[in-house]
């Protein structure tokens, strides 16, 4: 037997796990068509759907990724502040996490009561068109901060979503996925480019020339000698305690 394990973040975990669970669920509406009473379990399909996921005639044939849809849930408290985010049924995940699948994901608002009964469920706010992912292609031919191939980046909010930010092509950019993590993750600013945009590090701070040290306290004793003359020097004004014991 042959044994995997690995550790994933929170998003990435839940679409691995997505995949797996789509794709056994293939396979068991096969078992069903299939003649006989053998039928394999739900670990034996989550095993072969990980062979099928990943052969490659199944990569070739496939024009986009299986579906890894799950969904990220972004709590607010009464007064409309955010609060924290998390994958529904799954762990907390960081802001920036939330708004680097903003930009890619649609987003759906829900008013829900102290209760939890929902109230209001607001219009789908959509994700990036194809035609709105072509023509960013036209525009920026590739990645927009690294000159990666057009294959794969996604698009980047210039003006967040979270903040607003609306869907239209004058307001994306075409970052890939390194480029697009470190704008999101390490700080990294979107910058105009002529007519388009473009990434640079973030600014460091400054603090002007350098300058030699102060030098050390001097602690030699004072000159016995003065324009005046020669002078005795000063006795100290506390004079040495006895000792605790004397020989005699």
């Amino acid at each position: 037997m042959v044994h995997l394990r690995g550790e994933l973040d929170p998003v990435t975990g839940a679409k691995v796990r997505k995949r797996f669970l789509v794709e056994a669920e293939r396979l068991r509406r096969c078992d069903l068509k299939s003649p006989g009473d053998s039928k394999r379990s739900l670990d034996q399909r989550i095993a072969d759907a990980l062979d099928t996921l990943t052969a490659a005639d199944t990569i070739t044939r496939s024009n986009k990724s299986p579906s890894a849809d799950v969904a990220i849930v972004q709590h607010l408290s009464p007064d409309g502040d955010k609060a924290f985010a998390e994958v529904a049924g799954g762990a907390v995940i960081p802001p920036s996490v939330v708004e680097e699948h903003f930009c890619n994901s649609p987003i759906v608002g829900i008013v829900y009561s102290s209760k939890g009964v929902p109230l209001w469920r607001g219009p789908a706010l959509p994700r990036p068109t194809k035609a709105q992912m072509d023509a960013l292609v036209a525009r920026y031919g590739a990645c927009a901060g690294c000159g990666e191939h057009y294959a794969v980046c996604q698009a980047h909010h210039i003006q967040p979503r979270s903040q607003g930010g609306p869907t239209d092509i004058d307001n994306l950019m075409l970052l890939c996925w390194g480029c697009h993590d470190k704008v999101h993750h390490h700080g990294w600013r979107v910058v105009p480019n002529g007519d388009t945009h473009t990434i640079k590090p973030p600014e460091r701070i400054r603090y002007g020339p350098a300058r030699a040290p102060d030098p050390p306290p001097n602690n030699s004793p004072p000159n016995t000698t003065s324009r005046g003359g020669p002078h005795k020097r000063r006795q100290p004004t506390n004079p040495q305690a006895p000792p605790l014991f004397a020989a005699t």
